[in-house]
């Protein structure tokens, strides 16, 4: 939902600045540059965020994940050695 309301506002802001442009306005469609420019560079660092926090949730699933795989050969180990003696 949020990647939707960055890439239309994104969209909306390039048809703005080229109504502007059209227009004649300038001023205004550098101002509408300079918050394209604002856009992109939040959405880069909001996303940047996100895969940094979802690298260590993955992180994390993998660490829980090999533990129990651990947990459960040690399991089998100790079935069978006692199954040897």
């Amino acid at each position: 939902r949020v990647q939707l309301q960055g890439e239309e506002a994104f969209s909306l802001l390039k048809e703005a600045k080229t109504i502007c442009i059209q227009k004649g306005l300038h001023h205004l469609s550098e101002t509408v540059n300079e918050e394209i420019n604002s856009l992109q560079n939040d959405l880069s660092d909001m996303w940047e965020t996100l895969k940094n926090s979802n690298a260590q949730f993955i992180d994390q699933m993998q660490k829980a994940a090999l533990k129990d795989y651990l947990e459960k050969v040690a399991e089998f180990l100790r079935i069978n050695k006692n199954q040897l003696e």
